[in-house]
Protein backbone atom coordinates (compact mmCIF):
# COMPACT_ATOMS: atom_id res chain seq x y z
CA UNK A 1 0.00 0.00 0.00
CA UNK A 2 1.09 3.58 -0.65
CA UNK A 3 0.34 6.70 1.32
CA UNK A 4 0.57 10.33 0.34
CA UNK A 5 1.80 12.73 3.02
CA UNK A 6 0.87 16.29 2.18
CA UNK A 7 2.97 18.72 4.16
CA UNK A 8 4.18 22.28 4.16
CA UNK A 9 4.41 25.52 6.04
CA UNK A 10 1.72 26.54 8.51
CA UNK A 11 -1.66 25.00 7.90
CA UNK A 12 -0.87 24.02 4.31
CA UNK A 13 -1.64 20.34 4.96
CA UNK A 14 -4.98 21.00 6.65
CA UNK A 15 -5.97 23.50 3.95
CA UNK A 16 -5.24 20.97 1.20
CA UNK A 17 -7.17 18.37 3.21
CA UNK A 18 -10.21 20.62 3.22
CA UNK A 19 -10.05 21.07 -0.56
CA UNK A 20 -9.51 17.37 -1.29
CA UNK A 21 -12.28 16.22 1.04
CA UNK A 22 -14.68 18.82 -0.40
CA UNK A 23 -14.10 17.48 -3.91
CA UNK A 24 -13.25 13.79 -3.39
CA UNK A 25 -14.37 12.88 0.13
CA UNK A 26 -12.28 11.37 2.91
CA UNK A 27 -9.08 9.73 1.66
CA UNK A 28 -7.73 6.96 3.89
CA UNK A 29 -4.35 6.81 2.13
CA UNK A 30 -3.58 10.50 2.57
CA UNK A 31 -1.99 12.06 5.66
CA UNK A 32 -1.89 15.82 6.15
CA UNK A 33 0.55 17.69 8.38
CA UNK A 34 2.16 21.10 8.69
CA UNK A 35 5.27 22.88 9.93
CA UNK A 36 3.71 25.16 12.51
CA UNK A 37 5.26 28.31 13.92
CA UNK A 38 5.78 26.80 17.36
CA UNK A 39 7.70 23.78 16.02
CA UNK A 40 11.43 23.44 15.66
CA UNK A 41 12.94 21.66 12.68
CA UNK A 42 13.70 18.74 15.02
CA UNK A 43 10.02 18.61 16.03
CA UNK A 44 9.06 18.45 12.37
CA UNK A 45 11.61 15.73 11.69
CA UNK A 46 10.25 13.70 14.61
CA UNK A 47 6.70 14.15 13.29
CA UNK A 48 7.80 12.79 9.91
CA UNK A 49 9.70 9.89 11.49
CA UNK A 50 6.58 8.89 13.46
CA UNK A 51 4.57 8.84 10.21
CA UNK A 52 7.26 6.85 8.39
CA UNK A 53 7.69 4.29 11.17
CA UNK A 54 3.99 3.62 11.77
CA UNK A 55 3.98 1.15 8.87
CA UNK A 56 6.14 -0.29 6.10
CA UNK A 57 3.91 1.30 3.45
CA UNK A 58 5.61 3.35 0.76
CA UNK A 59 5.14 7.02 1.58
CA UNK A 60 5.27 9.87 -0.89
CA UNK A 61 5.83 13.22 0.76
CA UNK A 62 4.28 16.06 -1.22
CA UNK A 63 5.83 19.28 0.06
CA UNK A 64 4.58 22.79 -0.61
CA UNK A 65 7.85 24.47 -1.64
CA UNK A 66 10.78 22.68 -3.28
CA UNK A 67 13.95 23.14 -1.23
CA UNK A 68 12.24 24.65 1.82
CA UNK A 69 12.32 23.13 5.33
CA UNK A 70 9.67 20.36 4.97
CA UNK A 71 11.17 19.34 1.62
CA UNK A 72 14.75 19.45 2.93
CA UNK A 73 13.95 17.38 6.03
CA UNK A 74 12.06 14.70 4.11
CA UNK A 75 14.82 14.59 1.49
CA UNK A 76 17.38 13.95 4.26
CA UNK A 77 15.18 11.18 5.66
CA UNK A 78 15.34 9.32 2.33
CA UNK A 79 18.93 8.43 3.27
CA UNK A 80 17.69 6.50 6.31
CA UNK A 81 14.38 5.14 5.02
CA UNK A 82 14.05 3.27 1.73
CA UNK A 83 10.26 3.44 1.63
CA UNK A 84 9.87 7.21 1.26
CA UNK A 85 9.89 9.53 -1.74
CA UNK A 86 9.76 13.33 -1.93
CA UNK A 87 8.35 15.86 -4.40
CA UNK A 88 7.67 19.58 -4.01
CA UNK A 89 5.58 22.26 -5.69
CA UNK A 90 2.77 19.95 -6.80
CA UNK A 91 -0.65 21.54 -7.34
CA UNK A 92 -4.03 20.37 -6.03
CA UNK A 93 -5.21 19.26 -9.49
CA UNK A 94 -2.34 16.77 -9.67
CA UNK A 95 -2.92 15.51 -6.13
CA UNK A 96 -6.62 14.94 -6.82
CA UNK A 97 -5.93 13.08 -10.04
CA UNK A 98 -3.24 10.84 -8.56
CA UNK A 99 -5.34 9.89 -5.50
CA UNK A 100 -7.55 7.77 -7.74
CA UNK A 101 -4.56 5.91 -9.22
CA UNK A 102 -2.48 5.23 -6.09
CA UNK A 103 -2.86 1.47 -6.18
CA UNK A 104 -2.31 1.15 -9.94
CA UNK A 105 1.07 2.91 -10.09
CA UNK A 106 4.43 2.37 -8.41
CA UNK A 107 6.05 5.20 -6.47
CA UNK A 108 8.27 6.37 -9.33
CA UNK A 109 5.28 6.44 -11.71
CA UNK A 110 3.32 8.46 -9.16
CA UNK A 111 6.15 11.00 -8.87
CA UNK A 112 6.41 11.34 -12.65
CA UNK A 113 2.64 11.74 -12.97
CA UNK A 114 2.49 14.36 -10.21
CA UNK A 115 5.16 16.38 -11.97
CA UNK A 116 3.59 15.97 -15.41
CA UNK A 117 0.04 16.77 -14.29
CA UNK A 118 1.21 19.85 -12.37
CA UNK A 119 2.97 21.19 -15.48
CA UNK A 120 -0.07 20.48 -17.69
CA UNK A 121 -2.62 22.06 -15.36
CA UNK A 122 -0.95 25.44 -14.93
CA UNK A 123 -2.75 27.79 -17.31
CA UNK A 124 -3.06 31.50 -17.75
CA UNK A 125 -6.30 33.24 -18.68
CA UNK A 126 -5.43 35.82 -21.30
CA UNK A 127 -8.48 38.04 -21.77
CA UNK A 128 -6.46 41.20 -22.40
CA UNK A 129 -3.93 39.71 -24.86
CA UNK A 130 -1.06 40.37 -22.46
Amino acid sequence: MKKLIITGHGKYGSAIKEVIEFIAGDQLNVIYCGFLGNQSEKDLENQYIAIIEESDDEKIFICDIPGATPFRITAMLTKKYNNIYVIGGVNVSAILEIIFHLENLNANEILKELESITKKTVIRFNAKGV
